[in-house]
């Protein structure tokens, strides 16, 4: 006797209900899904986070996206505030205002699917496992991506959105996400899966500290300033002092902000008998990293320097030792103590910055005295004595 072909049960396609993936969303009803769902969300204190599509465009194009299916948001299960309890009273409210929802009792689908006017909201179910957040095998991300939120104005409200935000969506798309594409899946997530990746986009003719970092172009300010600030709160937190030097401190100067065709941002800092500094540096790495910095430590060369990268820009820090009366990188980089042994500040970012004392003074014996005549191809000045002092007799 010939089987009969399976069927799918009825119950198992209940989020399909109304729904027709091969239109286009209707934005205004599914901007009044969103808010209408944020407002029985907010009103029990349910965190949840935007992710997928939905972010994705509302980044990318500050809306959702035309082809998309559906809306995408994260909760999280099994935390101290048992949020996922509250769910009974949310879909009852939910369902007083018009909404479908799909019974997942029938099945064991950690999801729970909101539908009304043909436009669905999905909300997918995170637990916390070691430093992860995890839907599934192929669903997870590192924990500090949704520990500590952002927000974002969307629909003339905040909603919030993970993290590192652009970090984020490369993660889940891959680093062509800022180009449109109707046929993207979000990637597996796995953490096998991401080093296979990495491993694919190695490139041994890139040094450890360009890897991830814009090659060309312009400066991106915003993420750069983002990073500093981070990087400043980490640094001050452990009390490492740091001095802006060379093209930041350059443009901070001359300019009030970045130098648009730097390449990065250069910070000095002190490693001698009677500062210990760099004694903190564990940690300092441990808490860049959960935000989202890729860290490259001196111990892959003999570089007397660390590298944070997040976003395609980098902070470098360089370690000057003292010796005798002067700071010293290296041969061809040294300063005379005075200048980092009493510091300035200066306002910028909002916040204030350590600069070495005499600012200009430094910056005419770094970069000369035309420094203050923008110059692109402008780099530091050979700073060994011998050397300062062949330019000065010419």
């Amino acid at each position: 006797m010939k089987d009969k072909p399976f069927k799918i049960p009825e119950w198992n396609m209940e989020w399909q209900y109304t729904c027709d993936d091969n239109r286009p969303m209707n934005i205004e009803a599914m901007s009044k899904n969103l808010l209408d769902m944020k407002e029985v969300f907010d009103k029990y204190e349910i965190p949840f986070v935007l992710i997928y599509g939905a972010l994705l465009g509302i980044i990318r194009e500050k809306n959702f996206i035309a082809n998309d299916d559906d809306v995408d948001i994260a909760c999280f299960g099994d935390t101290p505030e048992r949020h996922h309890w509250k769910m009974r009273w949310v879909k009852n409210e939910l369902k007083e205002k018009g909404f479908f929802i799909v019974d997942n009792s029938c099945c064991r689908c950690k999801t729970d699917f909101f539908i009304r006017n043909g436009e669905r909201i999905d909300v997918f179910w995170f637990l916390k496992i070691d430093n992860e957040w995890i839907f599934n095998d192929r669903i997870r991300f590192p924990a500090y991506y949704f520990d500590k939120l952002d927000e974002i104005d969307f629909l003339g409200t905040k909603f919030k959105i993970p993290s590192n935000v652009e970090k984020f969506l490369e993660l889940t798309y891959g680093k062509k996400w800022r180009i449109p594409n109707s046929k993207a899946p979000f990637m597996n997530l796995n953490p096998k899966e991401v080093r296979k990746r990495q491993k694919k986009s190695f490139n041994k003719q890139i040094v450890p500290w360009e890897r991830g970092v814009r090659q060309g172009g312009n400066m991106n300010m915003k993420v750069m300033s983002e990073n500093l600030l981070d990087f400043k709160e980490v640094l001050d937190k452990y009390k490492v002092t740091f001095v802006t030097i060379f093209g930041a401190l350059l443009g901070i100067i001359r300019e009030g902000n970045f130098i648009s065709c730097d390449t990065d941002v250069d910070v000095a800092c002190f490693n001698e008998l009677g500062c210990h500094d760099h004694w903190q540096l564990k940690k300092v790495k441990e808490e860049l990293i959960k935000k989202g910095f890729d860290v490259v430590s001196s111990d892959v060369c003999y570089l007397h320097n660390d590298f944070f990268i997040r976003n395609g820009e980098k902070i470098e820090i360089w370690w000057f030792d003292r010796i005798d009366e002067e700071w010293i990188f290296g041969d061809t980089i040294r300063y005379p103590a005075h200048y980092f042994d009493n510091l300035d500040e200066i306002n910028f970012l909002g916040t204030k910055f350590k600069i070495p004392n005499n600012v200009e003074k430094f910056l005419e014996l770094t970069y000369g005295r035309n420094w203050r005549k923008p110059n692109p191809k402008a780099s530091y000045l050979n700073l060994n004595p011998k050397a300062i002092q062949e330019r000065t007799k010419k």
